[in-house]
């Protein structure tokens, strides 16, 4: 019944983050200099809409804060505040050049799951408006915000929220990725399965850096990437794909063997029939060494040397 339950949730979840761009309304960019577009909700509480606001501040980081100060109270009469509950913002800080991260509160836990989603997007959305952010983190008690499966959601930018009008709920599939975890010595890669719901629309690929991401979850395996590392985009074109990373996966502590963690990656990503090859990058940069031993400037191709088994031929 609580699986059911959580089932349930996620399903809500992810109709609301379809639609709820086809039914915002106004503008999406800032207005002027001073002026930026800031998002509220409607009274189903189903649909962004958006005031304009001068914002002002002597920081990134004063300005972030001030934004969502201001969306806490609208001024337009039908337009209600994302924050349904009171005392959520703890702090906002600029992580980097183009990344923005927002402290919450302990009261983040107590929203619904669609409320929390309609939030997380009109907070993602007003942020990377500012002067040179382009991606969003949210933290819950100073942790990285989980899903309502205890999945972490990891850097948000613009294109984490589908621009659509909505679709029919029959395009919403069970699958079953196939992912590469270390063995329990983290020298060699184990084949494994991981159900996934998703929609057409989502990413798959994005679903199989997420599941390396979350680690395994048969305690006889290992995690592969390094802790800490976040996701930042997710591409493919020409049967490559692009992987995107913060610079987390250079620096975070590894349980793998570092040819396995790379490996993982690349197995599980070609598994899919569109990918035949898998560039990494940092922070959009392809040039550095993965511990400093393995570079990263150049596609990857399948490998199954590593595989406990010798994994199968594609």
């Amino acid at each position: 019944m609580q699986t059911a339950r959580k089932f349930v949730m996620v399903f809500a979840a992810l109709c609301l983050l379809i639609c709820l761009w086809g039914c915002s309304t106004g503008p999406s960019e800032v207005v002027d200099d001073d002026t930026y577009v800031l998002y509220y909700t409607t009274s189903n509480r189903l649909a962004l809409t958006t005031e304009n606001h001068e914002v002002k501040g002597s920081s990134v980081q004063e300005m972030g804060f001030n934004m969502l100060s201001q969306m806490q109270t609208p001024e337009t009469v039908g337009n209600y505040s994302l924050f349904s509950i009171s005392g959520l913002v703890n702090r906002v800080a600029q992580e980097g050049d183009n990344l923005i991260s927002v402290y919450m509160t302990e009261n983040y836990k107590q929203l619904s799951v669609s409320d929390e989603v309609l939030l997380r997007a009109g907070i993602v959305k007003a942020l990377i408006q500012l002067d040179g952010i382009e991606y969003v983190s949210i933290y819950v008690n100073e942790q990285p915000l989980t899903d309502s499966l205890g999945n972490a959601v990891g850097i948000m930018s613009a294109n984490s929220f589908l621009d659509s009008k909505g679709e029919n709920l029959s395009n919403y599939q069970q699958v079953t990725l196939t992912v590469y975890y270390g063995d329990e010595t983290g020298s060699r890669l184990v084949e494994t399965e991981r159900e996934s719901t998703i929609s057409s629309s989502f990413s798959v690929e994005r679903q199989v850096v997420n599941a390396l991401l979350e680690g395994p979850e048969d305690s006889g395996l290992l995690p592969t990437m390094p802790s800490g590392t976040g996701l930042i985009g997710v591409s493919v074109k020409d049967k490559i794909c692009y992987v995107n990373f913060d610079k987390n996966f250079l620096t975070g502590d590894l349980a793998a063997n570092p040819y396995v963690t790379i490996y993982s990656l690349v197995n599980s990503l070609t598994e899919l029939s569109n990918i035949s090859k898998v560039q990494i990058m940092v922070d959009g940069d392809s040039s550095a060494k993965f511990r400093e031993i393995i570079p990263l400037n150049a596609p990857f191709e399948r490998n199954l040397d590593y595989n406990v088994t010798g994994g199968r031929t594609k």
